[in-house]
């Protein structure tokens, strides 16, 4: 594998990671040691995992990133496959990834309660179930989907130079893994 396929790869994870509501806590984990949460807890985590209609939210987060992650994917795939095959290998990849998207969504939801009730406070829960059940929070549930979908060009056109500086930035730091001197070079990182 290249060491673009990987960068590539990298910008695929990262828009999927973008389009949830949660990105910036799902880019810095933090370890901690979990009690286990109260019935309550269980309870309102269920409501906030409703109130959210999470799994028409992420089947619709799903639909908006899939098709920027497979035209990511099918750019790398036509170094590698015959042109008749481009076509057809699109087509199958994106039923693949939509029937594999279709059979895991309900799986991921299923554990939400927990993990939400692990990881907020009851107070917490509350004041968010509060919302998320209020107008102005299905409201703001209504629009995700249309901001997701205005975004996703705007990621598209930012991908090329994100990818070139994310491959400047490594080659600066591992070397050996730059593209050989035949190759074009990405552009040096300007400094942040």
């Amino acid at each position: 594998m290249r060491l673009s396929d990987i960068v590539s790869s990298a910008l695929a994870a990262t828009c999927l990671l973008m389009a949830t509501p949660s990105a910036a806590a799902a880019a810095a984990p933090v370890a901690v040691a979990v009690a286990a949460p109260s019935p309550h807890a269980l309870d309102l985590a269920r409501r906030y995992v409703t109130a959210m209609h999470m799994d028409r939210t992420m089947q619709a987060m799903m639909s908006t990133v899939m098709p920027a992650v497979m035209d990511q994917a099918m750019k790398n795939a036509r170094n590698k496959l015959p042109p008749e095959m481009q076509a057809e290998m699109s087509k199958i990849a994106g039923e693949v990834m939509t029937e594999s998207m279709t059979r895991m969504v309900p799986k991921m939801v299923e554990r939400l309660p927990q993990i939400y009730a692990e990881t907020y406070s009851e107070a917490e829960l509350e004041d968010i179930v509060k919302f998320y059940e209020s107008a102005s929070g299905q409201s703001a549930l209504s629009k995700a989907p249309l901001i997701a979908a205005r975004l996703m060009p705007i990621v598209g056109e930012m991908m090329p130079d994100m990818q070139a500086d994310m491959l400047a930035r490594l080659c600066a730091r591992y070397p050996t893994a730059c593209p050989a001197a035949g190759q074009k070079a990405a552009p040096s990182p300007k400094p942040s």
